[in-house]
């Protein structure tokens, strides 16, 4: 079985999952996604599990299975020295712990022995060879009248779409 952490708001979530459902298909093994993060935080309402509003497939991991794939706790609160300095203590002494050092892409082929997958895998390329699979899973469980009523204007006129990143 294999563990992917998943931080941070909707678009990293995405992307988060992406690469879970890669190594998934890589491997052939159970993947299951980590929320423990989201756990310490309070008052935040854009950094919560969404991706659990959509029709993904892969199962929540249990406390158990994350203490049996970790070293240490990595529970509180991420910009913290003592969270901090556990991720330090957890790349050095935990040889089934990968920490995503940076943003460029790693083949995920070289991380197939790795149990415990800590990063933000913001690739095109985890992206592409399970395209098509998360299409389907990332279609929303529930779209309220408000919104459906607005899709059925902005289809019946020449629409943008402008994002606002907060945070």
């Amino acid at each position: 079985m294999k563990i992917i952490k998943l931080k941070g708001g909707l678009g990293n979530q995405m992307f988060q999952y992406a690469f879970a459902k890669l190594i998934q298909k890589r491997t052939g093994e159970d993947v299951k996604l980590d929320f423990s993060s989201y756990s310490s935080l309070t008052n935040d309402s854009i950094r919560v599990p969404r991706i659990l509003r959509f029709k993904t497939t892969l199962n929540s991991a249990t406390k158990s299975e994350i203490r049996d794939a970790l070293v240490f706790s990595h529970e509180g609160n991420s910009l913290s020295f003592p969270y901090k300095l556990g991720i330090v203590a957890e790349r050095i002494f935990n040889y089934k712990y990968y920490f995503e050092n940076n943003r460029s892409y790693i083949n995920p082929s070289k991380l197939l022995s790795k149990v415990y997958f800590d990063g933000y895998w913001q690739s095109y390329i985890y992206v592409d060879e399970v395209f098509d699979e998360l299409k389907n899973e990332f279609t929303p469980i529930f779209i309220s009248d408000r919104t459906m009523e607005m899709s059925k204007i902005m289809n019946n006129q020449n629409s943008i779409f402008v994002g606002v990143r907060r945070g």
